[in-house]
């Protein structure tokens, strides 16, 4: 293996009403977040409104820091150290979502489409689950043991 990489990452838990928004690259059966990398200079809300217009033409409302998530993943034999800020914010409800990527697909999924469905990192997937059921999440969720 290679060395370790380090990416802050802003994201966002993206309510419509009692949906969510999740993406996905197409033709991966997994699910994240949306969101992207935070530029140079840039703070992270500023991010997650950029990436969010980029992506699906949408404006955020109501954006608050929620938590810090840490996530490890292999890329292309490098360990990346992934710092995620995730936000919550929400979009008017009844607004059409799709993905002005070609290579990305976007949605808005109930909770209980999202028990069934693969969203990573996983410690990601309960974090999301408990904020959609309205429990307390810690500020900060560290590497799956």
């Amino acid at each position: 293996m290679s060395r370790i990489s380090f990416i802050g990452i802003s994201r966002g838990i993206i309510f419509c009403g009692s949906k969510v928004l999740l993406c996905r690259a197409k033709g991966y059966d997994f699910w994240f977040l949306p969101g992207g990398g935070i530029e140079e200079n840039e703070n992270a809300e500023t991010t997650l409104r950029r990436e969010l217009m980029e992506e699906n033409a949408l404006l955020l409302e109501k954006v608050e820091y929620l938590v810090t998530l840490q996530n490890r993943f292999l890329e292309k034999g490098i360990f990346v150290n992934e710092i995620d800020l995730v936000f919550t914010a929400s979009i008017p409800e009844g607004t059409q979502v799709k993905s002005l990527e070609d290579h990305m697909e976007s949605g808005l999924f109930t909770r209980n489409e999202i028990t069934t469905m693969t969203i990573l990192p996983p410690t990601l997937k309960h974090a999301l689950m408990d904020v959609m059921d309205g429990k307390p999440i810690p500020t900060f969720i560290g590497l799956d043991k």
